[in-house]
C-alpha cells in the first residue's frame, strides 16, 4: 500500500473506533429504539448514526490487516530484525493490556459491589463476575470468546484477541524458518481459532484481507468522489442489512454477516485505491488525527482496552450519585451525559496510551524517540 494512503488509514481507524464507541454509550445510557414512543426524525437520526458498532469492528480488522499485517510482512525478509520489530509491537501491547486489565477490573469489582444497585452491571448481560488469577491470565493471554468470557464487564476485548490471533499466525509465517513448517504453524493457529469460536473466521478473513490490500500494486483508480459515495453505500447496506439478520435462519447467521462485513471492506478498499497518490500530508498541513496519534501511537488500541469498565463505571456513579437512568428514555439531561461519557472515555484511553508508551520504554531501556509502536 502506497504510504502516502497512511494519514487515511489513520483517519478511517480512528472513525472505526469512533462509531464503537458511540454504539457503547448510547447503548448505556439510552432506551432500545423499540421501546420508543413515536421518536421524532432527529431522535431517529441519532440512533441510526449510533448503531454502527459492527461496522466499526470490521473496519478495525480490516486497517489492522493493512497497518499491522502489512508492515510485518514487508520485514519479512529482514532476519533478526523482523523478531525484534514482532517483539517491539508484543512489549507495546502488554505494557497497555496488563494494567488495563487490573484497573478494569478494579472498576468493575468496586462498581458491581458497590454501585450495582444502579443497575448498569445488570444491564450488560455479557458481565463476567469471575476476577480470579486464572480469568485474569486468560485475558492477559488474549484466549477471550476463544476460550473464556472477558474479564468482568471488559468483553470488547474479544476484537483485540481476534487481532492478536491474526497477527500470531502472520507472525508464525513470515518468522524466519523453514517454510513448510512455518506455513503448517500458521495453518494450525487459524483453525485452532476458528475451531474454537467460529465467529473469528469472519475477523480472520477481513483481517487477511487487509493483508492482501496492503501488497497490492497499482490498480485502475476511480475517482475520489465515487469511491466516498461507494464507501458509504457499503456502510448503509451493512447497517440495513445487520438490522434484516434477526429474520435469517439462525445457521445462515454468521455466512450473511460475513458477506455482509466483505462488501463494507471492498467499499472501504475502493476508497483507499482511490486516495493512492492523491493524499499528501506536509508537515504543516497534518489533520488532527494524524497529529494525535504521532503523539499518542497505538490510542486505538488503548481505548478498545479500557472504554468498556471505565464506561460502565462513570455511568453506574452518575446513577447513584445524580440519579441518571441507565438506558433511559432520552432527555436533554441524557444528551449531555452521552457528550460528557464520550469525551471522558477518549481522555482516560489518551492516559493509558501514555502509560504504555513509558512502561515499554522502560522495559526496552531506550529513549522514548526509539520505541517505536503500531499506530
Amino acid at each position: 500500500m502506497n504510504p502516502t494512503v497512511l494519514p487515511l488509514l489513520v483517519s478511517l481507524r480512528w472513525l472505526a473506533v469512533f462509531m464503537v464507541v458511540l454504539s457503547h454509550v448510547r447503548f448505556m445510557l439510552f432506551a432500545n429504539f423499540s421501546q420508543l414512543n413515536e421518536p421524532g426524525p432527529l431522535l431517529k437520526l441519532f440512533y441510526f448514526l449510533t448503531n454502527y458498532g459492527h461496522e466499526g469492528y470490521a473496519l478495525y480488522m480490516l486497517l489492522s490487516g493493512v497497518m499491522l499485517g502489512g508492515t510485518s510482512y514487508r520485514r519479512r525478509h529482514a532476519g533478526p530484525s523482523a523478531f525484534g520489530h514482532f517483539k517491539t509491537r508484543m512489549l507495546w501491547f502488554y505494557a497497555l493490556l496488563a494494567p488495563a486489565l487490573a484497573m478494569g477490573a478494579v472498576l468493575d469489582i468496586f462498581g458491581s459491589r458497590a454501585l450495582g444497585a444502579s443497575g448498569a452491571y445488570a444491564h450488560f448481560h455479557e458481565f463476567s463476575p469471575a476476577f480470579d488469577l486464572g480469568a485474569f491470565t486468560a485475558n492477559f493471554l488474549m484466549v477471550q470468546r476463544f476460550l473464556v468470557p472477558g474479564l468482568g464487564s471488559n468483553a470488547v476485548l474479544f476484537i483485540l484477541a481476534f487481532e492478536c490471533w491474526a497477527y500470531l499466525s502472520l507472525a508464525a509465517y513470515v518468522l524466519p524458518g523453514r517454510r513448510r513448517l512455518a506455513t503448517l504453524a500458521a495453518t494450525s493457529i487459524a483453525v485452532a481459532g476458528i475451531a474454537l469460536e467460529p465467529e473469528f473466521a469472519g475477523y480472520l478473513m477481513l483481517w487477511l484481507f487487509g493483508l492482501v490490500l496492503a501488497k497490492a500494486g497499482d490498480w485502475p483508480r476511480p475517482s475520489r468522489a465515487t469511491a466516498w459515495l461507494v464507501f458509504v453505500g457499503t456502510l448503509l447496506i451493512s447497517r440495513f442489512g445487520g438490522a434484516g439478520l434477526a429474520q435469517v435462519p439462525e445457521h445462515y447467521v454468521l455466512v450473511s454477516r460475513l458477506l455482509l462485513d466483505l462488501q463494507l471492506v471492498l467499499g472501504c478498499a475502493v476508497l483507499l485505491i482511490a486516495s493512492r497518490a492523491c493524499v499528501r500530508q506536509r508537515s504543516g498541513q497534518a489533520s488532527l488525527t494524524w497529529r494525535l496519534t504521532r503523539h499518542f501511537p497505538g490510542v486505538h488500541v488503548a481505548i478498545f482496552a479500557t472504554h468498556f469498565p471505565f464506561m460502565m463505571f462513570v455511568a453506574a456513579a452518575a446513577h447513584f450519585g445524580l440519579g441518571l437512568p441507565i438506558a433511559g428514555a432520552p432527555s436533554p439531561r441524557a444528551f449531555v451525559a452521552f457528550v460528557c461519557l464520550v469525551i471522558a472515555i477518549y481522555v482516560y484511553g489518551f492516559g493509558f496510551c501514555r502509560l504504555a508508551f513509558f512502561i515499554s520504554q522502560r522495559l526496552h531501556g531506550r529513549p522514548a524517540g526509539r520505541v517505536r509502536v503500531a499506530t
